[in-house]
């Protein structure tokens, strides 16, 4: 049987608003440059909803629809930007009543899978010609995961949660109503990888495709 570790809900809580503040502090000493060229922005601050589809996870393989990324960019070059961002992302899968075979015995229950991921990164993004309101981007984003994964079965449970180093490969745009606005949709796909492990659970490694689709505020 794997081991049950107790963990404290108020962590994971601590942990986004010691990442928010850590955003924050970032993006507050940005100061307009006047950039010019493909990007469109000085300063940049965007909101996603994140939907992330895991890849070879043995433990859960099922689709995230609650996740959410918040970022700040920075415009360095008429085409470079760099910034730091943090996403959030809660999965859930449900296994129905089966009979598993253990070392001294059996047991027969139904599973509740539960991972949260709390990715917290800095990030560097080149843009491309696309014209007046349209902006392509490639981006990289290194950091660190905190992760915590929850497994229910019958009246017990077992929590785990660790850390790992992160990379994130991006691609995207940024599609403006109007030449002049300051405000825009943001749409992109990311592969994410974090090196989190999980020996009971058979977890080497977080892995997933994510889609964003959210809005941006530019000065």
């Amino acid at each position: 049987m794997t081991k049950v570790i107790t963990f404290k809900k108020t962590t994971m809580i601590r942990n986004i608003t010691l990442s928010i503040l850590i955003l924050l502090a970032f993006a507050l000493p940005a100061s307009a440059q006047s950039v010019k060229g493909p990007i469109p922005f000085d300063n940049m601050f965007g909101f996603a909803w994140d939907v992330n589809f895991p890849v070879g996870n043995d433990f859960l393989d099922k689709t995230s629809l609650y996740g959410f990324k918040l970022e700040y960019r920075r415009g360095i070059k008429h085409n470079f930007s760099v910034g730091t961002e943090i996403a959030w992302n809660s999965y859930y899968q449900y296994v129905p009543r089966t009979t598993y075979q253990l070392k001294d015995g059996a047991i027969t229950t139904d599973l509740y899978k539960y991972i949260y991921t709390l990715p917290l990164a800095v990030n560097a993004h080149w843009y491309f010609s696309g014209g007046k309101m349209f902006y392509p981007y490639a981006g990289l984003a290194l950091g660190a995961t905190y992760s915590e994964q929850d497994l229910y079965y019958n009246t017990y449970v077992t929590e785990v949660d660790n850390w790992g180093f992160l990379i994130r490969p991006e691609i995207g745009a940024i599609i403006k109503p109007s030449e002049h606005s300051g405000f825009g949709i943001l749409v992109g796909a990311r592969y994410s990888y974090s090196t989190n492990k999980e020996d009971d659970f058979k977890i080497d490694g977080l892995k997933s495709v994510g889609l964003q689709l959210g809005v941006v505020f530019m000065q």
